[in-house]
């Protein structure tokens, strides 16, 4: 009785935390969820098949879009991400037709939609309400912009949860909560097997018998899954939340997580049922388990208990290592707090005059106000870089306090510098021809190039670690320096507005500083509307440790509760083990047998049972090293178990003989 109430503690606990766990999800996600719910639509792949002279202007789609919504009685939403003064950034909804926005949308305002890039590679245009398709509607905007639109439909709740709780730690830690409930459910089962006999012998089904602990568990769930819903939705209106789709989605996610707590405890069961069905009644009414299935099951489950523990131990050494990385590197990003970064929707073709606009841009921002471009190789294929290189601007070598004797700033058309390492330098003249005909062929554009030569060739020290500003580190990596890499200097005039270098596509790699006048000049340059984002650099970067530390916390508690039931499985063990042996251990112990020779066939098949887990862990988890150490551990708890309950028995058939 008291580990019913233990099972029924523990799911109350799970039901809670896992609903705090998606109300603060949702809570920080909420614009993600809302736009990713958006009802069915068209979006503009690529603008490939446009002619320059086939651009239309904003105010042209803006009209067209309008007479679409009326003709059809529609009513149409698209997504605007703006930059923000302060560095933040909330989505606005634009729309066309009669219609309102649902709560916790902003409404981006009519009389700028102009302002916008509407035909932008990523711009979608999602139907509310009307008589239109998603397929009607691409079709539309491909035929009379030249644009490529395809139909998108609103993204199943299920791929929402994904989205949101995707974490491989949030994942683990989630199922480490299910198994520790699948652990004492079949606790709670095995030592009511008597009880279940008897009721079997009673008269009563078999079906009867075995599904009323789950229909009892069932009803418990759905009473904490109602109290849970009540909650997350009224802690959403407490903290102004009330569109619908959030309200949807976390009612969504605390049922989906309820349902899988009750199949588990349905799985139980079934299995329960299946033992049943093969076990002598008079045995059981004795007291008799059908131990040897009983104990297949237990090992089983410590497998799978394994497979997790193995998962999190690995999650835990991952994140710990990034973490400590890094912090030390968010220490060298402190140092260059003042640095933004330009994010916006890429275009396959653009005007001459957005190009130009482009190039204008980048030009004043690294003359003018010490803006930086970076460049460097880590997310090149093995085949297309052998040496790690940095293309940077003068203004890079100034921010890292590269020491040079040349003034980089003034390099003019077709020229640029070249800084070698000390140790490299006995191959300059291959380094500069390679570097002339690299750079040569990136300003290729058409039929137009501009012949690029060394300028200025300067030798710079050995065991330099040149800091790279990387936030693009979702492509592949974190890393933020690398080690003596050559530097190539250049300037927007310097390689010319025909440039492969992309300085209108490459913000990944630029940085710029002073929000304020940079906003202002994108405005001037006829350029704000092609910006989604201007975040602070070292914000960005802080955010992705934010992140690792979540997911090392996660991995540590589920570590923590795979351990604990890894260990109740197998104190279950050997308590199936004594119970089943029990006669012949009694004999043994009498007869003087040593404790470890009375266990030795127990301990050997454990052992075996290890040595078999451990190339199956290895192989499932490609980590041999911590499915080594999840084994070792294992049979170390096994042994002090194993010691634990021979005193016990040891103790018991004393006292028993004694007469106690």
């Amino acid at each position: 009785m008291q580990m019913k109430k233990l099972k029924y503690v523990f799911l109350t606990v799970a039901i809670v935390l896992v609903t705090a766990f998606y109300a603060i999800s949702i809570e920080n996600k909420s614009q993600d969820i809302i736009a990713d719910r958006l009802p069915q639509g068209a979006l503009v792949m690529n603008n490939i098949n446009q002619k320059s002279t086939q651009i239309p202007k904003n105010e042209q789609v803006v009209a067209t879009l309008d007479n679409y919504a009326m003709s059809h009685q529609s009513f149409i939403v698209s997504t605007v991400v703006r930059p923000e003064g302060n560095g933040s950034f909330k989505p606005s909804y634009m729309t066309f037709g009669d219609g309102k926005l649902a709560s916790n949308m902003r409404l981006f305002p009519k009389a700028n939609r102009a302002e916008n890039d509407l035909l932008g590679m990523g711009a979608t245009y999602h139907i509310m309400t009307g008589h239109t398709s998603s397929e009607e509607l691409s079709n539309y905007l491909s035929n009379k912009f030249h644009v490529i639109a395809v139909p998108v439909q609103r993204l199943t709740i299920l791929g929402e949860y994904y989205n949101i709780y995707g974490n491989p730690q949030a994942v683990t830690l989630l199922i480490s909560i299910f198994l520790a409930f699948v652990g004492l459910a079949i606790f709670v089962r095995i030592s009511e097997l008597r009880k279940s006999g008897i009721e079997l012998l009673s008269g009563k089904t078999l079906l009867n018998t075995v599904f009323s602990d789950s229909i009892r568990d069932i009803k418990f769930i759905s009473i904490l899954t109602i109290i849970a819903m009540i909650g997350t939705s009224s802690y959403l209106l407490i903290t102004g939340l009330s569109n619908l789709s959030l309200h949807i989605f976390a009612l969504f996610s605390i049922l989906f997580s309820s349902l899988i707590f009750m199949l588990l405890s349905c799985l139980v069961s079934a299995i329960i049922m299946l033992i049943l069905s093969r076990s002598q009644l008079n045995s059981l009414i004795k007291g008799k388990l059908p131990t040897t299935v009983l104990m297949v099951l237990v090992v089983l489950m410590q497998f799978v208990v394994s497979i997790v523990l193995v998962t999190s131990l690995s999650g835990i050494h991952y994140n710990q290592i990034e973490l400590k990385k890094q912090d030390a590197d968010l220490d060298k990003w402190k140092q260059q707090k003042d640095y933004d970064t330009i994010s916006g929707a890429p275009n396959l073709k653009v005007s001459s005059q957005e190009v130009e606009a482009w190039w204008n841009f980048y030009n004043i921002e690294v003359t003018k106000d010490d803006a930086i471009f970076v460049r460097h190789n880590l997310f090149d294929g093995p085949e297309e870089s052998s040496d790690e290189q940095l293309i940077v601007t003068p203004s890079y070598l100034k921010a890292q306090h590269i020491n040079v004797k040349e003034d980089f700033s003034n390099l003019k058309l077709g020229e640029y510098g070249l800084l070698i390492p000390k140790n490299q330098m006995k191959n300059r003249q291959k380094l500069i021809a390679q570097y002339d005909k690299l750079l040569t062929e990136t300003t290729q554009n058409g039929k137009k190039e501009t012949k690029m030569k060394a300028k200025y060739v300067e030798e710079v020290p050995n065991g330099e670690k040149r800091f790279i500003y990387n936030v693009a580190y979702e492509k592949m990596t974190t890393q933020q320096e690398i080690s003596d890499p050559i530097i190539v200097v250049i300037t927007p005039q310097s390689s010319g507005e025909e440039t492969g270098i992309s300085w209108a596509g490459d913000n990944d790699y630029f940085f710029v500083k002073g929000k304020e006048q940079t906003l202002n000049r994108l405005k001037e340059l006829g350029l704000y509307d092609k910006v989604h984002y201007l975040v602070n650099a070292y914000g960005q970067y802080e955010a992705q440790t934010n992140l690792v530390k979540e997911s090392l916390s996660m991995a540590i508690i589920s570590a923590i509760i795979t351990i604990i039931v890894i260990s109740f499985f197998y104190i279950l063990l050997h308590v199936l083990y004594f119970t089943h042996f029990r006669r012949t251990i009694v004999i043994k112990f009498i007869s003087g047998m040593p404790n470890l020779r009375i266990h030795r066939r127990f301990i050997f098949v454990e052992l075996g049972l290890l040595l078999i887990l451990l190339p199956t862990l290895t192989i499932i988890s490609n980590e041999f090293l911590y499915s080594l150490f999840v084994v070792s551990a294992l049979w170390f708890i096994s042994l002090i178990i194993l010691l634990v309950q021979m005193k016990n028995f040891e103790n018991g058939q004393i006292n028993s003989l004694k007469g106690e």
